[in-house]
């Protein structure tokens, strides 16, 4: 091959070539990592697709931002929610602020004016459920009111109906977002996942690279690289 042909044909495959950036000799293609990619973004979505070059990574690191962003605020709000709750009925309910509530508790509180036995507490609808289950049985009644009635330590009596409805929105308000706080949760969930499948995915994909090469004659060749 004569030497101008040569450079000529070097000139060609410089230009056709994709990826060439310098010449070096043949060597075999190493072979990428690809679960190393996806682990990446398992931890932190966008790192994996980000450290393969690809500026799609930043879209699930900006969405991982704004989630967590957002469930710190719900966690505020619902803490809020709680909080105000909690003290209007300890203002207007006269519940002990000392004592610990479950949620049962505070579904009643939101459902009855009070907790004593006049017609509308909820130790009245109690000792009814227990006439009914057990008539002219008054020892029997009495076990049933005790095993399901409100300790007097535990009573209540709001002062209107409004504040009832009042703390009741309050509640409402927290079980909401609670609620948004766990499906924010799913979704930071769902966005390590599908940032790591998207990792896998760039990191498996069909991928071409040519090389210029020059054997030790200085012929040039064209090396063409596929690797999944």
């Amino acid at each position: 091959m004569k030497l101008n042909f040569k450079l000529l044909l070097l000139v060609l495959l410089f230009v056709g070539s994709l990826s060439a950036e310098e010449i070096v000799p043949a060597a075999e293609p190493e072979q990428p990592n690809v679960l190393l990619p996806a682990l990446k973004s398992l931890i932190i979505p966008g790192w994996g697709e980000l450290s393969s070059g690809t500026d799609s990574g930043y879209i699930f690191l900006a969405l991982e931002l704004v989630l967590w962003g957002s469930r710190f605020y719900l966690e505020d709000q619902q803490s809020i929610s709680e909080r105000k709750a909690f003290n209007y009925a300890v203002q207007y309910s006269n519940i002990d602020p000392a004592l610990d509530y479950d949620d049962e508790y505070y579904d009643l509180l939101k459902k009855y004016d009070n907790s004593g036995y006049e017609p509308g507490g909820y130790n009245y609808e109690i000792l009814q459920q227990a006439i009914a289950a057990y008539p002219g049985d008054a020892e029997m009644q009495n076990t049933y009111v005790a095993e399901n009635g409100i300790d007097p330590a535990y009573s209540w009596e709001w002062q209107s109906y409004e504040d009832r409805k009042y703390f009741a929105a309050r509640r409402t308000d927290m079980l909401k977002f609670s609620d948004q706080v766990k499906a924010v949760g799913g979704i930071i969930l769902a966005n390590h996942l599908l940032s790591a499948a998207n990792s896998l995915r760039i990191s498996r994909q069909q991928r071409f690279s040519s090389q210029l090469v020059l054997d030790k004659d200085f012929n040039p060749g064209l090396l063409v690289s596929y690797s999944f």
